[in-house]
């Protein structure tokens, strides 16, 4: 059975855990406010992550029996996967769980929902690499680019599943 257990990050996560022990319980009123903008920044990316898993399985459904259904729950997982990755980020530095509500499905063909997605892709892409280069977290700005470039990929495979369902 193949381990997915990704230890550099358990190793980052627990880095952080330390320092936050060791850090003054009191911090300044600019760095609060920086807080609570990555907070929200982060509950943003959280609910996208959601929202992009529950639409790729319905369109995996959708699919149901073609080359593209496997295509779509792997994009799906991999999604969910971001979703809780930055779940743990947001515990970490807010001390509480955030869970974002559902967002409501939109009814789309197949076609459509995979070029409402690949658009959403790159703009996911796009906030997340902004988002890297401006954290001071040297940890959390290499998460951001790693769910950047998984952005860039699933774009891809959008580009081609749109090819794959074009008929004329």
């Amino acid at each position: 059975m193949e381990n997915d257990i990704d230890t550099a990050a358990i190793a980052r996560v627990w880095a952080r855990v330390n320092a936050a022990d060791a850090a003054p319980a009191a911090a300044p009123a600019a760095a609060n406010g920086a807080q609570d903008a990555l907070e929200a920044l982060l509950r943003d990316f959280i609910a996208d992550e959601a929202a992009d898993s529950a639409a790729y399985a319905r369109m995996a459904r959708m699919a149901r029996g073609t080359c593209l259904e496997s295509v779509f729950r792997a994009v799906s997982a991999d999604e969910a996967r971001h979703e809780k990755q930055l779940q743990a980020e947001y515990y970490l530095l807010s001390g509480s769980v955030y869970c974002p509500v559902p967002a409501p499905a939109c009814e789309l063909s197949l076609l459509a929902a995979v070029r409402a997605r690949y658009l959403g892709e790159l703009s996911g892409a796009a906030a997340y690499e902004k988002a890297a280069g401006e954290t001071a977290d040297e940890g959390l700005g290499a998460l951001f680019a790693a769910l950047a470039a998984d952005e860039r990929r699933h774009a891809c495979r959008m580009r081609a599943a749109a090819g794959e369902l074009i008929r004329c």
